[in-house]
């Protein structure tokens, strides 16, 4: 895996284009809001995501030189240098379910490899923002120096904070969220699908 926070800026700017292009021009394949008045359309949406692993690969924040400042709920902007987000999608009960928010580590920092944030998650059905997918921390647990699921105290701030992922594009592999930086601009983050991650879980 190639972490997109290395790539050059030339790269940037041209998958910047590339994912703006996809989101403003290509209408999503599975209709995860019900646009079309298709009342599946958020059921296909979550039998899409459960059960599943979506890696964080790309973001759009800086890949044009415009977007700067920090995003929404798993905007890719706060993160630290050498990490990624992978999404690990539990069973749903209707419209609720569970999952783990993980940010692992390309290189173990001060011995850690990773932190997983045991979560709830939903997705809204409402007429407001129907197919809004959301998520709580509920308790954090980290990987340090190989020994796993030690409580982490400084973490535990995060607990209770809800985040949301306004998903503007789906198709069962890929996953496309529109976040907003602090001046204004859209920012987008794409999720595949890992299923190597799903193997090892």
């Amino acid at each position: 895996n190639v972490l997109y926070q290395t790539l050059s800026t030339e790269k940037r700017a041209e998958l910047t284009k590339y994912v703006k292009a996809v989101v403003e021009k290509a209408e999503s394949p599975i209709d995860f809001s019900n646009k079309s008045g298709n009342t599946m359309g958020i059921a296909r949406f979550v039998a899409g995501i459960e059960g599943k692993s979506w890696r964080m690969v790309y973001s759009t924040e800086g890949g044009s030189g415009s977007e700067e400042g920090g995003g929404g709920g798993s905007a890719a902007g706060g993160l630290p240098y050498g990490s990624t987000v992978i999404l690990r999608i539990g069973e749903f009960m209707g419209t609720d379910g569970k999952m783990d928010y993980l940010l692992k580590f390309n290189k173990q920092i001060m011995g850690l490899n990773e932190l997983v944030a045991k979560s709830t998650c939903s997705v809204d059905i409402g007429v407001v923002s129907p197919g809004l997918f959301s998520f709580e921390y509920e308790d954090i647990k980290t990987n340090i120096f190989g020994i796993s699921n030690l409580p982490v105290g400084f973490f535990g701030l995060l607990k209770g904070r809800v985040n949301y992922i306004d998903t503007v594009w789906f198709d069962g592999e890929r996953w496309i969220e529109r976040n907003y930086a602090e001046n204004g601009d859209v920012v987008y983050s794409v999720y595949v699908r890992d299923e190597e991650d799903e193997k090892s879980n």
